[in-house]
């Protein structure tokens, strides 16, 4: 089966840090079985890695076409709207990643945060952003994201939130 060889192909040279080489090998396999989630979902985060945010697109919408795609996909494929500066699909597809995500990933509620800011939603953002504080108190980025919420709040004049 020349797509699963492809596929395997691909993974590999993606553990031996060949990135360029397993994009290809995913992409002939996406050729062969264009009905294949997989070889997509893994384009889509190869080419993110890779800064390449509308083949993100490209891949995700077709990945999202075909079968379930993961909260990871989601963020990947808002982030990468985001990155276009396309602040409602970005929106839609961040939103999606919250609900399918069960709350064990912070990256799509700073995303959807940065999302809001862009689209001059304050209070959307200021509420995404303290769900994000009080889902992820060990999160690396948690200290900086804490006095980000209280500028947010002293600018939109509310009061500290309450303990």
């Amino acid at each position: 089966n020349f797509y699963e060889a492809y596929l395997q192909l691909a993974l590999e040279q993606r553990r031996q840090k060949k990135e360029s080489d397993a994009i290809r090998s995913l992409e002939q396999a996406s050729t062969i079985k264009p009905s294949g989630i997989r070889p997509l979902c893994l384009l889509g985060e190869m080419y993110w890695e890779a800064q390449k945010f509308e083949s993100v697109v490209e891949a995700l919408l077709k990945a999202q076409k075909t079968g379930k795609m993961t909260a990871r996909d989601h963020y990947y494929l808002g982030s990468a709207y985001y990155r276009l500066d396309k602040y409602d699909p970005a929106e839609e597809q961040l939103l999606a990643a919250i609900n399918q995500g069960n709350d064990t990933d912070p990256d799509p509620f700073l995303q959807l945060h940065n999302v809001f800011m862009k689209k001059r939603e304050a209070g959307r953002a200021l509420a995404v952003l303290e769900d994000y504080l009080k889902l992820f108190p060990n999160d690396r980025n948690h200290a900086a994201m804490a006095e980000r919420g209280k500028q947010l709040r002293q600018a939109l004049k509310l009061p500290p939130p309450l303990d």
